[in-house]
């Protein structure tokens, strides 16, 4: 019996129509965030053509005819809906995407669930969707009873962002030059002068530190998915050899200001009442109040 003739296990829970809406707008939000421009997305969409509006990307029905229309049914079994997946990422699939309405298809097509755990990376696993980037470079197989629904390093630094931009450019001079944590120039905020640095073997905070004095940084940044190959679970100090914190964002990032000579700063911080005890430059936060004003909202929300 194929899966479109199973009854409830084929299909999930109905969605209202104003549900359906928001669930679609929802998984766009997650597709702008988490799936690269230009990217080609096989999406598991039942025929519904807004499902693959994703932005500037290429959308795919999943499973589709010769012509590229939805093909009108569900695959056999496990095995028809490995042999469709390799078929069509073959020819260039390079993500796959369910929406929340077919999340059932992990459960049914038990061997499709085990092919993609093996032998690629779940980089979203959200109440709206999950998506599989079907890369095989680089793909290790999980280790026994590992959780691969979780969210991946790199897809949390593309969470952090679009925030951690807004707050750059709340709180540092224009033209600062920043060395971030980052696995490479790709992974680089847009704002100002920015270098990558990465904390050396066996190296903690004053390592890096050094590291980031030695490369003419004014001030460094670490994001909070790479607190622990820096603080390797310790709290860090306030003021380290000639660096003094500018914020601290346990969900977003830290930011460290090399003191001028004579244990003057770039900046002059104020404690703020706000989340995490942030201080923040009142001038500079007079000067963007409408962007700090999101920040906090974000934060505050998040």
């Amino acid at each position: 019996m194929s899966a479109r003739d199973s009854g409830s296990a084929s299909e999930s829970t109905p969605l209202l129509p104003d549900e359906y809406e928001d669930l679609i707008e929802r998984v766009r939000e997650t597709a702008d965030a988490m799936i690269p421009r230009n990217a080609t997305v096989l999406v598991v969409s039942r025929g519904d053509e807004e499902l693959l509006r994703i932005g500037p990307r290429r959308a795919l029905h999943f499973p589709q005819d010769e012509f590229g229309r939805y093909a009108g049914y569900h695959p056999e079994d496990s095995d028809a809906a490995i042999g469709l997946l390799e078929d069509m990422r073959a020819r260039g699939g390079e993500y796959l995407l369910l929406p929340s309405t077919a999340f059932w298809w992990l459960d049914y097509y038990k061997g499709l669930r085990d092919h993609l755990d093996r032998n690629y990376q779940s980089i979203v696993s959200a109440d709206e969707c999950m998506v599989f980037e079907l890369a095989t470079a680089g793909v290790q197989t999980p280790a026994a009873g590992a959780d691969t629904r979780k969210v991946s390093v790199a897809t949390s630094s593309r969470q952090l962002a679009r925030p951690l931009d807004e707050l750059l450019h709340a709180l540092l001079p224009e033209g600062a030059r920043v060395a971030v944590v980052a696995a490479g120039d790709d992974d680089l905020p847009t704002f100002g002068d920015c270098e990558a640095v990465r904390p050396p073997d066996g190296g903690g905070l004053e390592a890096l530190l050094t590291e980031a004095g030695a490369s003419g940084a004014e001030f460094l940044v670490i994001p909070a998915t790479a607190f622990d190959r820096v603080h390797a679970g310790r709290e860090p100090a306030d003021v380290t050899d000639g660096w003094r914190i500018v914020t601290r964002q346990r969900h977003l990032c830290e930011i460290y200001e090399k003191e001028l000579a004579g244990g003057g700063s770039q900046l002059t911080v104020e404690d703020l009442a706000a989340p995490e005890e942030a201080p923040v430059n009142p001038e500079l936060r007079t000067a963007n109040s409408s962007l700090w004003q999101r920040f906090l909202d974000w934060f505050r929300g998040s």
